[in-house]
């Protein structure tokens, strides 16, 4: 990794690094993941239908950005790395699948739309985010935005009515549930487990991007506007990346550095456990006892068992638009679990190229965060708000369905890790390589990449 500093000696740090006038922090620079961060806070009632292309405010900035995405990758002749592959193959394989299942134009049409919020989504945060202080920046010029949609949903929670919704209707009525005295509030989305999963996501963004510096504790809380939507999957999401940053400040406190192994050691322990000693294994038990609704859990496990026997009869292909075999008293086709949805829908390649994007994103997160760590603990730490909102993200959607402009945000966000991380680890090593020819200690500056 990093060489140690001579004894006494102050290591260079990212603030000489990134030099307060960086053309990449200029907010034109990061103008493009805001206006998709726009579209995501659009009302989703705000649609149009073109042909066989359901335009979503999110979706529309992804067409209109699309073309300076292109360019912009062109003229910084963006390499590929084994996670932009790994995304490539998913968007091009739902096409394929989807051409398969439903012919050659209307499997382009369905799987080009899913391509497109899945792709372009990715390589908006891969290209145009280079370093932590961009998205630092990112993160700070929407927080405003973020908190207005996060006040509708508590004020649709609290007052038992939809505001957004009563103004931009969706092409369904939404269900005015109550639990524990507050109805499940939806703002902007079209769903209220999106609503809370979005919100649950930016706790540990927050948190960890701006530890130890000024207004840290109030832009972390806006995570708590994931309560007000009532969803099991949001609360549990919030949880853990609470749980999460505790283990990371135990893990400091104890071990003097963040280490993951134990609690991974731990999670597979327990996952092994609930597999083999509980009644019909982990799936089921995760279902079963981390829902609020009883009944919505058992539907969940049901879905689950004709649903992954459906992604087994079609491991390659999936069934595409069909719906899957199951008993007629159960109404609907809705798939509540991301990756088996990916399985079914576009078949196992899918689901497989998707989970180890994921894993392969967090494992490079985790290694520029510890090379950057020596050089500024504390921009290190966005890698790990990151990590910890990625993570949670593969794990409630075992039990969620992921779509619309929620989804748009999980591949940004899966984006801008590996655009961050990448262009970390490729400055760090060339400093380090350059010192170890001239046989010298680091210089007290790291070069910047041209600004993205």
């Amino acid at each position: 990794m990093t060489s140690a500093p001579a004894a006494g000696a102050r290591p260079p740090i990212l603030t000489r690094m990134l030099p307060r006038q960086l053309p990449g922090l200029r907010l034109e620079k990061i103008a493009p993941p805001l206006i998709l961060l726009a579209g995501i806070l659009t009302p989703t009632g705000l649609q149009a239908q073109v042909g066989g292309l359901l335009l979503f405010p999110y979706r529309v900035a992804l067409i209109v950005l699309l073309p300076f995405l292109l360019l912009q990758m062109v003229r910084r002749g963006t390499r590929f790395n084994a996670v932009d592959w790994l995304i490539l193959f998913l968007g091009g394989w739902t096409i394929v699948s989807m051409m398969a299942n439903s012919g050659i134009l209307p499997g382009i049409e369905d799987g080009g739309r899913t391509a497109l919020d899945i792709l372009v989504s990715y390589f908006i945060g891969r290209v145009y985010f280079a370093h932590p202080d961009q998205w630092r920046r990112f993160l700070s010029v929407s927080f405003l935005p973020i908190c207005v949609v996060g006040a509708i949903l508590l004020i649709e929670s609290v007052t038992h009515r939809f505001i957004v919704t009563a103004l931009f209707p969706l092409h369904f009525v939404p269900d005015q549930q109550l639990r524990m005295g507050l109805m499940r509030g939806l703002s902007v989305f079209p769903h209220q487990i999106l609503a809370g999963m979005f919100f649950a996501s930016l706790f540990p963004l927050y948190y960890f991007a701006f530890r130890g510096t000024k207004g840290n504790g109030h832009r972390a809380t806006v995570g708590l506007f994931a309560l007000f939507a009532v969803s099991s999957a949001a609360i549990l999401s919030f949880l853990v990346a609470l749980a999460l940053a505790i283990y990371v400040f135990v893990s400091r406190l104890t071990l003097k550095r963040l280490d993951w192994r134990p609690i991974v050691i731990l999670g597979i322990l327990a996952l092994l456990a609930l597999q083999f000693g509980a009644d019909g294994g982990a799936m089921r038990w995760i279902v079963r006892n981390l829902t609020l609704d009883p009944q919505t859990g058992y539907f969940r496990i049901l879905i689950w068992d004709f649903g992954s026997a459906s992604a087994l009869a079609h491991p390659w292909l999936g069934i595409g638009n069909e719906s899957y075999e199951r008993p007629v008293w159960m109404l609907t086709d809705s798939i509540d679990n991301y990756w088996l949805f990916l399985a079914m829908r576009f078949g196992m390649p899918a689901a497989l190229a998707a989970t180890a994007a994921v894993f392969c994103t967090i494992a490079l997160a985790n290694r520029a965060r510890r090379a950057l760590l020596p050089f500024d603990p504390a921009r290190a730490d966005v890698f790990v708000g990151l990590i910890i909102s990625l993570f949670c993200f593969w794990l409630l959607v075992w039990t969620v369905a992921l779509w619309d402009n929620v989804l748009s945000w999980f591949y940004l966000l899966l984006g801008v890790t590996v655009g961050m991380s990448a262009t970390v680890i490729s400055e760090i090593a060339a400093v380090q390589s350059r010192a170890r020819r001239t046989a010298a200690p680091p210089p007290a500056t790291l070069p910047s990449n041209k600004a993205r």
